[in-house]
């Protein structure tokens, strides 16, 4: 689909959930929509906004976030940062990959297969499959050389993450492993 019919459709959406059409929430879509496959966060996209237009301000920005994900219109992601992402939906189920301990991201290939597999789980269940993004965690190809022959479990993060303070790292933020 088009930027151009993205936006009408969205627009549209609202106008059918009887929202107002404000000009803050106009700029936020178009911003939205002018970063497709980017993992934005609030805070970055408050700084594309206000590029746009200058008197949005950030409540304006996060309460159209959370309207957005609410509507599903906008998935969140959660990949242990301490934050959200979000990102326009291109699919009816999208699965991210995630290094929990450099934070790389990657988008599986395929998403239509995944979801008739996640599809076939549901038959005879009664449920119908919603809008959503998954977030897995695992450790990507770079970091497990720097493993070496340890294993995940118990390889000193100081080695993983070299020192630097990664903040997706739980063990350095002293969060639960599990």
């Amino acid at each position: 689909m088009e930027e151009a019919d993205k936006l009408a459709a969205y627009l549209e959406r609202l106008r059918e959930e009887g929202l107002r059409l404000t000009a803050p929430r106009r700029v936020i879509i178009e911003t939205l929509l002018d970063n497709l496959g980017r993992h934005l966060n609030a805070r970055e996209l408050m700084d594309l906004v206000q590029e746009r237009d200058g008197t949005v301000g950030f409540a304006t920005v996060y309460r159209t976030l959370e309207l957005l994900v609410g509507l599903g219109m906008l998935n969140r992601i959660s990949l242990e940062e301490g934050f959200s992402r979000y990102e326009v939906p291109d699919e009816r189920m999208h699965v991210h990959l995630y290094c929990r301990f450099c934070g790389k991201t990657v988008h599986l290939p395929d998403e239509a297969e995944k979801e008739a597999l996640v599809r076939s789980w549901m038959e005879g269940s009664g449920f119908i499959l919603l809008p959503q993004t998954f977030e897995i965690a695992g450790v990507c190809a770079e970091c497990r050389r720097c493993l070496s022959d340890e294993s995940v479990d118990v390889a000193p993060c100081g080695k993983i993450c070299r020192g630097r303070g990664n903040r997706r790292c739980r063990r350095i933020r002293g969060g639960n492993e599990g």
